[in-house]
């Protein structure tokens, strides 16, 4: 999880007994400023009204995704509800985590960022509502960037990798391509049928087993 800390921060948190108050802004067609605290919380000069939420844990795909976080709000008074419905379920918005300390509000860098981007609505459980989100940093990564096997070409018929691009932002066919009304089952044979060999994105000098990923 992407963390910005303040060097007053860190001198200070091992000599100072701290009330940490976790604060969220959600961006979005209107600024969405929630305090999981009893009262409303005014930090650098923006105003955050109290509702309580839940900051859940980092969730790790064993398929190789970008770990990601879930948090939960009651979902039984519509409140979030209705703000989901007016905002587009918050889609693509960044979600913005800080902690900042009751005793050290005057403070502006006495806090703790943590900055996301909605991906989903994972929907209500237990009544409360789950947002699914991504640390910014990751926003459109795909990981792995690529997989490569043996004898299987990952590239997509006449697509991207298989053809080259034309400056228009199409595809064109690279000099030479041949039988290109056949199909292609992506192996090494149909590549040198295609007379494109030199762009097949296998690799095979690899031993077999598993893919190679980059």
């Amino acid at each position: 999880m992407p963390l910005a800390m303040s060097t007053s921060l860190r001198d200070q948190l091992a000599s100072l007994v701290q009330k940490p108050i976790k604060l969220l802004h959600i961006e979005s067609t209107i600024d969405i400023r929630l305090a999981n605290w009893h009262e409303p919380v005014t930090f650098d000069g923006e105003l955050y009204l109290p509702y309580p939420f839940e900051v859940g844990s980092i969730r790790i795909s064993g398929q190789g995704s970008v770990p990601g976080l879930i948090i939960k709000t009651p979902a039984a008074d519509g409140y979030i509800i209705a703000l989901l419905e007016q905002n587009d379920a918050f889609i693509d918005c960044s979600l913005h985590i800080l902690k900042v300390f009751e005793d050290h509000l005057a403070d502006n860098t006495m806090v703790v960022r943590s900055t996301y981007t909605i991906d989903s609505v994972e929907g209500i459980v237990e009544d409360q509502l789950e947002l699914s989100c991504t640390p910014r940093i990751f926003k459109d990564l795909k990981v792995p960037r690529r997989a490569m096997f043996r004898g299987t070409c990952p590239w997509l018929y006449k697509g991207e990798g298989c053809w080259l691009s034309d400056g228009l932002g199409g595809l064109e066919a690279p000099v030479g391509f041949t039988n290109e009304s056949t199909y292609c089952t992506r192996t090494l044979d149909a590549c040198k049928l295609h007379n494109n060999f030199s762009r097949i994105g296998c690799a095979p000098a690899m031993p077999w087993g598993h893919p190679f990923l980059l």
